[in-house]
């Protein structure tokens, strides 16, 4: 525990889904992760559903089913097991190569799952627009300077 939160870390197992330890070592150390799972614990899931960003390729997704892990796990009973299923089908979802139950890289889940949560909720300033196709000038050679001695 710290003050990020988070509070104190609660001892529940994840369930292993076939060789599933690759997920469960790295969500463990997350769920350690005061700042993290403090934004997790605080945040109701409607607020949560409200930060998607419009512009993630994850559609939320990622987010959510992290969220609800989080819950599970702090709403269990110490000393008990949780089943990640949920967030295993989605990471397999939208990451195929994480995709079934063979052992998986734990660093490249860790990977996959912090830029989604990230696609899924930073927001992001959208890119200036273009001036307007009126001002600029359309004819061929008008930003060049008249004159000069030319042949």
């Amino acid at each position: 525990g710290g003050g990020g939160g988070g509070g104190t870390a609660q001892v529940v197992g994840l369930q292993n889904l076939g060789n599933t330890c690759f997920m469960n070592c790295m969500l463990q150390c997350l769920f350690a992760t005061d700042a993290l799972v403090g934004y997790f614990r605080q945040t109701t899931k409607e607020s949560i559903e409200a930060s998607i960003s419009e512009a993630s390729p994850m559609k939320g997704q990622v987010a959510m089913a992290f969220s609800h892990l989080v819950r599970q796990v702090y709403d269990a009973s110490p000393h008990s097991s949780i089943s990640p299923k949920e967030l295993k089908r989605v990471v397999g979802k939208l990451a195929p190569h994480l995709s079934g139950y063979a052992q998986q890289d734990c660093q490249e889940f860790m990977r996959f799952l912090l830029d989604g949560l990230s696609e899924d909720l930073c927001r992001r300033k959208p890119p200036p627009k273009p001036a307007p196709a009126s001002a600029k000038s359309t004819e061929p050679g008008s930003d060049r300077i008249e004159g000069g001695g030319g042949a």
